[in-house]
């Protein structure tokens, strides 16, 4: 019995973890992006879809309009999507 159950809790530790299918809203940032156009955009917060895409940006006190699945206070960290920095 013990032996049936260590191969079962060393079957399910093997499989691989489905992916996350919810949107998530991180508040509380300092972000920083930047647009098409070369400007630069501050914002507070984003809303992540499930496929891991920013779909919208937030100012201070602004909130989505529809509830997200869940939120994340970033308690002022610093957030940059998109940068990447190929210095190595």
């Amino acid at each position: 019995m013990i032996a049936r159950l260590a191969a079962l809790a060393a079957a399910l530790l093997v499989l691989p973890a489905a992916p996350a299918s919810a949107d998530t809203w991180f508040d509380n940032g300092d972000g920083i992006a930047f647009t098409a156009d070369g400007s630069v955009d501050r914002f507070t917060g984003m809303l992540v879809d499930e496929d891991g895409r920013i779909v919208a940006l937030f100012d201070f006190g602004d909130e989505p309009e529809e509830r997200p699945d869940y939120r994340v206070d970033l308690g002022g960290r610093v957030i940059a999507p998109g940068f990447v920095d190929a210095h190595v």
